[in-house]
């Protein structure tokens, strides 16, 4: 089977992406996009591919959403039972990214990622809304099961022990990771494959930029 996509017009055009007119801190530029992107209407701003690898390379990708950034790194949480968990305990070493469309805008991000302390996970959880918490407890992620509806029942049930509860605990199998990023690289897209790339390396605590070609 032959199918030829070359007729679909993919491409975008933002304004010129240069040297002198971005942040010297990569954190904080990606910040200035990420606000961009919210405030521009973005589906879906905060959420990103996350991909793992195992210790012999094999990689596996997911779509995360990302919740907190400080001056350690960015966070999601997640199920310690998870694909992805098991892959970052033989391989601590991640990368994300981040595609804005509607402003022709991609953020790869590379790094090693740390399990976040519990004080932290437990603040962190309790600002998910009361579906979450209940989903977080109730779905054994990336294991088989029967049918949505057990899914749905194990929801209600957990719904049912929980009524009495003025708040939800965290249970102990689900957290916070932080990726602690060591590069970002920042690709704006222009029209006939002229885009920008500004690629930021962390070195002894200072971040160095270049541009790379196309």
């Amino acid at each position: 089977m032959n199918k030829d996509y070359f007729g679909i017009d993919n491409e975008l055009d933002g304004a010129v992406l240069l040297e002198q007119d971005v942040n010297a801190d990569a954190v904080v530029m990606f910040l200035s996009w990420l606000e961009a992107a919210i405030d521009g209407g973005e589906k879906t701003p905060t959420s990103f591919v996350l991909s793992t690898s195992t210790f012999e390379g094999k990689s596996s990708s997911r779509i995360v959403d990302l919740r907190f950034v400080d001056n350690k790194g960015l966070y999601f949480l997640t199920s310690y039972e998870s694909r992805k968990c098991r892959q970052m305990i033989q391989n601590p070493y991640v990368s994300a990214l981040f595609y804005w469309p509607s402003f022709g805008r991609q953020v790869r991000l590379e790094g090693s990622v740390l399990r976040v302390e519990d004080d932290l996970n437990n603040k962190l959880f309790a600002r998910y809304n009361e579906k979450q918490q209940l989903a977080a407890w109730s779905f054994p992620q990336s294991q088989t099961v029967a049918t949505r509806k057990y899914l749905e029942t194990l929801m209600d049930d957990f719904r049912e022990d929980f009524s009495n509860s003025k708040k939800i605990a965290r249970p102990s199998n689900y957290g916070a990771y932080c990726i602690q990023p060591q590069m970002f690289e920042f690709w704006q897209a222009h029209r006939n494959l002229l885009h920008d790339r500004l690629q930021y390396t962390l070195f002894n605590g200072t971040w160095k930029l270049e541009r790379l070609a196309p």
